[in-house]
């Protein structure tokens, strides 16, 4: 049993016990979200400081620094909203965890601060866990300082404007996840000229677990060795384009012990080695990502039909081949997006998979017509259809989606009607629509249903066209989620929010 296997085996205890508060699950029932009830929340913080387990600093409570030295055993895990509050005396630390406004709110907008690395390198060289968010460096660079910390096992840089990685993080020898994602850039005047240095020092990194890299923007990679981490089981956001005969090379030469693997590619031959990777080939892939940039499109791969263990894919890009070649017969999750199919009715491909939970389906389809046969789709869940703009026909015949619980559809601006058929999909307890016309409106209120009830402003369609970042419609609680939270909201648009309310 993996230490994977063992954390959530604890997460599943604790909701049985009724500790935790699930969330949200994923389609294999594995808990993905938690929260904790207000009155257990404090309890645990209580107890925590009565036990030395874990210290909170809060810029409103600094006391609370002063008081740590008094504990007969100074906690080991310290959790800080300000880099400004850091423990000074507890050189014993193992986890110190900064969750700064930015993250919080998620915003690449909020006012970042900064971090001394170099009292951090000093002061806590025992560090077994480190993650920071949100925080920024004036050079925008993440000081090497960072390879004392030789206890390291998890590593994570969020939300930051740091884009050059230092050489020195090769000798954190014991290393299982680096989580360096979502590189802030948007206030930078010259974005397109923005590059992430990566240093070729991976191959030192033999423990490595999970290495989740930034998509952003380019890379500037003269040689990234990979193949020395055995014991790799996620790569995610690699990008093949402007580094391709370096990573082309490590293609075949990674972990065969993978189970999920995003690339990002843009020509035919970085295409052909995404989908000749070991794991790929051997058939131990768990999931798989592929973006395809600069007009690139999918066709004449490896098929991927014979794949037994691959449960999740998602392609971003055109698709111009067989959808039957490149469906799993036992996927369970899958999402095409861009993929503007042409010639054929792809529910007739997708409603032959036999395990599909969860369908997400963007700009993926040109035609007029969807037709859901009967039988097809009996284990589908969700289901989200968004901007398939000439569609103006959807049929669901009786015993098609036997188990479909929600269904979700937005800017489908041809639709005038719901999916003939819908009702006799017994199981629906669900639906959500967003951006359609007014005739499927009225048709849907008169069955009954309505649109979710989240007040979203009145400017909202100026604020997603002046948007900074990627907009996300595919459901109308992600769209508010993201107007609330501020995600993808310039300073000058940020204040028509503030008065959002359910």
């Amino acid at each position: 049993m993996s230490l994977e296997d063992v954390a959530l085996q604890r997460v599943e205890e604790l909701s049985h016990r009724f500790m935790i508060q699930v969330v949200r699950t994923n389609y294999e029932g594995v808990i993905k979200a938690i929260r904790l009830h207000d009155l257990l929340r404090d309890l645990s913080i209580q107890k925590a400081k009565e036990q030395s387990f874990l210290q909170i600093y809060t810029p409103l409570s600094n006391s609370d620094s002063s008081r740590v030295s008094t504990f007969a055993i100074q906690p080991r895990r310290a959790a800080c909203y300000s880099s400004t509050v850091l423990p000074k005396q507890i050189p014993h630390l193992r986890s110190l965890i900064l969750p700064t406004r930015s993250s919080i709110s998620h915003s690449s907008f909020s006012c970042k601060e900064t971090l001394n690395f170099q009292f951090v390198s000093q002061n806590y060289k025992l560090l077994r866990v480190l993650s920071i968010w949100g925080i920024k460096t004036v050079s925008g660079i993440l000081p090497k300082q960072i390879g004392r910390l030789l206890h390291l096992r998890y590593l994570e840089v969020r939300a930051t404007n740091i884009t050059v990685l230092p050489s020195s993080i090769g000798r954190l020898s014991n290393l299982l996840t680096l989580d360096y994602r979502d590189i802030d850039v948007q206030n930078n005047e010259h974005i397109e000229n923005v590059k992430i240095l990566i240093p070729n020092v991976f191959q030192g990194l033999v423990l490595l677990r999970h290495l989740f890299l930034p998509t952003e923007c380019p890379w500037s990679v003269q040689e990234l060795n990979l193949s020395n981490m055995r014991n790799l089981q996620t790569l995610w956001g690699l990008r093949l384009d402007n580094n391709s005969s370096c990573l082309m090379r490590e293609l075949p030469k990674l972990s065969t012990s993978l189970k999920k693997l995003n690339i990002i590619m843009s020509n035919e031959n970085e295409l052909k080695a995404a989908f000749h990777c070991p794991s790929l080939l051997d058939d131990v892939l768990h999931t798989f990502r592929i973006e395809l940039r600069d007009g690139l499109v999918l066709h004449n791969v490896k098929p991927l039909h014979l794949q037994k263990h691959l449960l999740k894919l998602t392609v971003i890009g055109e698709i111009q081949m067989k959808l039957m070649l490149i469906l799993p017969v036992n996927l369970v999750r899958l999402e095409f997006k861009n993929s503007m199919i042409k010639h054929a009715d792809p529910m007739d491909a997708l409603g032959a998979l036999g395990h599909l939970k969860q369908l997400y389906l963007s700009n993926a389809y040109v035609g007029t017509t969807l037709s859901c046969r009967s039988g097809s789709f009996p284990q589908l869940e969700e289901l989200y259809v968004e901007n398939f703009p000439s569609l103006n026909t959807w049929t669901i015949e009786k015993g098609a989606m036997s188990c479909l619980k929600k269904l979700d559809i937005s800017r489908c601006w041809c639709l005038s009607s719901v999916p003939r058929g819908l009702d006799l999909v017994t199981t629906l307890d669900q639906l959500e629509f967003f951006d359609m016309p007014h005739a499927f409106r009225t048709q849907a209120i008169k069955y009954g249903w309505a649109p979710q009830k989240l007040m979203l402003p009145h400017n909202f369609a100026s604020i997603i066209k002046h948007s900074d970042s990627p907009v996300y419609c595919s459901s109308i609680r992600k769209l508010y989620e993201q107007l609330t939270h501020d995600i993808f909201l310039n300073n000058k648009t940020k204040a028509n929010t503030s008065a959002l309310s359910i």
